[in-house]
């Protein structure tokens, strides 16, 4: 594994969950070192908040940076409460309605937040809980306030967006960096990890800020624009989708063309439960179709100021990138049999310049932090309407494929509602963990790019950091209260 220094912008894609075609050359791995240890910050004295990387790298001119540095926050000490306007000059995360409604602007949180005035209620932290999504709410349409709560968990990420070197505040001297970083070496890769525990708002960022390919986790966004369309009456649940021969994906696409070869229509709801809740590749690229591609789902991220996440090609498109295939039939209509010829015939060294060149390929990648913002304000009601809400979750929450990934490390007793990603040089998952014994809740975003490892050893490696981080991101108080993770 070849280490890499700087920031990583590069990223790999591939198609479906269970599609990972023949295992490509491994090629961008990278060794994970450890971070610094959680109690660094303490035993040194720095009390300041994180600085951006334009000012780190300004104070420590040709220090070369750590590619997988720790950040571990508490609210109660950091980032508590929302941030106050102080008239026009006033510092803030982002200017413009996508920071009103709590989310990054383009590009991320270039200036940093004044820590005097974003942590005079740190105490109340615990007020901001994320955990409600009423019947019938659209976030960003109530009245005056009611965003309180995304606002407070944006300020939250923003804390680890915003810290490009050393740590900002530990959580004690509990090894908890450099026990994650040990889980992170078994992925063999590269590896992003970020977590926020709520009401607490405690974090947990390695390599948060760092695009990463999302394989099929790119079908919650993908199923978001769906619903929130659905929510806008340009479609409807029981509208049928039209199918041909040629619209059928390989990998996780069997059950959609099983249905199809039954003669049952398929619905827009049912498309959305295969994608979501299946992993199911035809019924991606038919959704996509049918809201106006790809483009349409990146313009709906946008208008819901959602940064750091990127959706760009349909499922047959990306899977051709990644394999040397150049050409596909007019309206990638292409079946699983005609696409085998095509990758059949394309030479082993293109083939391998094409999985390397996927390495360099910003489309259709998140940054976990960009990632766990979304599950944010998708719990908080804030993305789509209830009922949407509710079946998306409902969705995830009961989806098969992840059952070795953060599933495997929740404590017993959890309510996880996860979508995973599988590619042929890493494994993702990402998700909503609802803690047993009222331990509150976890969102955690975990990425794996560059790995040449079986894709059961990266599993293990992910339950692993879950398991680490749903134990020892909740306070002290919700821990004693809640089981032993499994």
């Amino acid at each position: 594994m070849a280490a890499r220094r700087g920031t990583a912008a590069a990223a790999e894609e591939a198609e479906g969950e269970s599609d990972a075609g023949e295992a490509a050359e491994s090629v961008g791995g990278e060794t994970v070192t450890k971070g610094t240890p959680a109690g660094a910050a303490a035993a040194s004295g720095a009390t300041r908040a994180p600085v951006s990387a334009a000012r780190a790298a300004a104070a420590t001119p040709g220090r070369r940076r750590d590619p997988h540095r720790v950040l571990i926050c508490s609210s109660r000490s950091l980032f508590a409460g929302p941030a106050r306007r102080r008239g026009a000059s006033a510092r803030r995360a982002g200017p413009g309605p996508a920071a009103r409604r709590g989310a990054a602007p383009p590009g991320g949180f270039p200036t940093p937040l004044r820590r005097h005035g974003a942590c005079s209620r740190g105490s109340d932290a615990g007020a901001y809980d994320l955990t409600a999504y009423r019947e019938g709410d659209r976030g960003g349409r109530g009245r005056r306030g009611e965003n309180r709560p995304v606002k407070a968990a944006s300020l939250l990420l923003a804390a680890a967006l915003l810290a490009p070197g050393p740590p900002g505040l530990a959580l004690g001297e509990d090894g908890l960096a450099d026990a994650v970083a040990a889980e992170a070496r078994r992925c063999g890769g590269h590896v992003g990890v970020h977590a926020l525990h709520l009401p607490s708002g405690r974090s947990f960022s390695l390599e948060a800020g760092t695009p990463f390919p999302m394989a099929s986790v790119y079908k919650l966004p993908i199923a978001l624009a769906v619903l929130g369309a659905v929510d806008a009456g340009q479609l409807t649940l029981d509208e049928a989708l039209p199918v041909e021969e040629g619209d059928f994906r390989r990998g996780m696409g069997v059950p959609a063309r099983e249905r199809f070869r039954a003669g049952v229509p398929l619905r827009v709801e049912e498309a959305l439960r295969l994608m979501v809740r299946e992993s199911d590749n035809t019924a991606t690229d038919l959704l996509l179709r049918r809201i106006g591609g790809p483009a349409a789902v990146q313009a709906r991220l946008g208008e819901l100021g959602l940064a750091g996440v990127r959706v760009d090609r349909t499922e047959i498109r990306m899977a051709a990138d990644g394999e040397g295939v150049t050409q596909l039939p007019p309206g990638e209509r292409c079946t699983p049999e005609e696409y085998e010829r095509r990758r059949a015939a394309v030479p082993e060294e293109a083939r391998r310049a094409a999985a390397r060149a996927f390495l360099t390929d910003p489309r259709d990648t998140a940054t976990p932090a960009g990632m766990t913002a979304l599950l944010a304000r998708l719990v908080a009601g804030d993305l789509l309407s209830g009922p949407s809400t509710s079946r998306l979750l409902g969705w995830m929450r009961d989806s098969p494929t992840g059952a070795r990934r953060i599933r495997a490390g929740a404590p017993a007793g959890s309510v996880v509602q996860d979508k995973t990603g599988t590619h042929w040089s890493g494994a993702n998952d990402v998700g909503v963990v609802d803690l047993p014994e009222g331990a509150g809740r976890l969102l955690l975003a975990v990425f794996v790019k560059g790995s040449d490892l079986p894709v059961p050893e990266q599993e293990d490696a992910i339950a692993g950091i879950a398991r680490l981080l749903a134990a020892r991101l909740s306070p002290p108080r919700e821990r004693a209260a809640a089981p032993a993770s499994r």
